[in-house]
C-alpha cells in the first residue's frame, strides 16, 4: 500500500491525556504538525526539566500535550464500543535509548518499507513511529 491512503486515515484528537475527544484529523495532518514543530517549545521545556532531573514535572506535564489515537478513530469517547474506524497502524514506542541506540534504530526504521513515519519522543531519548499492518479484511 502506498503512503497516500494511509495519510488520509482519520484519527481522533484529545487536547491532552485527560480530556474528552476534541476532534478528528487525518494521519498526514498529525504528522505534519509533528514535522513543523507545532509543539516544539512545549517539548523543549519538557526536555529541559527532564535533563535537570525534574521527572515528576516531566511525567505530569507530558500528559498535557495533545494526544492522537493513530490505531483508530472514535465517535464519542475512547473505548472499544465507540470505535468508528480501525486503522491498520501499529504505534511503535521505543524508550530510554542511548545516543548510539537512537542512531542505529533510526537507520533501521528508515530502511524498513513497512514504517510510515517515525519521530523523536518528547523525552528526546526515544522514538515513536507508525507501522502499516497488512492483513486481509477478515482477519482473524
Amino acid at each position: 500500500m502506498t503512503s497516500q491512503p494511509l495519510l488520509s486515515m482519520t484519527v481522533s484528537l484529545q487536547e491532552n491525556s485527560w480530556s474528552p475527544l476534541s476532534g478528528q484529523l487525518k494521519v498526514g495532518e498529525c504528522l505534519e504538525l509533528i514535522k513543523i514543530g507545532t509543539y516544539k517549545s512545549e517539548v523543549e521545556n519538557l526536555r529541559r526539566h527532564l535533563s535537570e532531573g525534574n521527572t515528576d514535572y516531566y511525567d505530569r506535564e507530558k500528559k498535557r500535550l495533545p494526544a492522537v489515537t493513530f490505531s483508530a478513530s472514535f465517535e464519542k469517547q475512547r473505548n472499544r464500543a465507540s470505535i468508528s474506524e480501525y486503522n491498520r497502524l501499529l504505534v511503535l514506542d521505543f524508550d530510554k535509548l542511548t545516543a548510539d541506540g537512537m542512531i542505529g534504530l533510526k537507520s533501521r526504521l528508515q530502511a524498513d518499507p513497512h514504517i510510515l513515519s517515525f519521530w523523536e519522543s518528547p523525552s528526546g531519548s526515544g522514538l515513536k513511529g507508525l507501522m502499516f499492518l497488512d492483513f486481509s479484511e477478515d482477519f482473524p
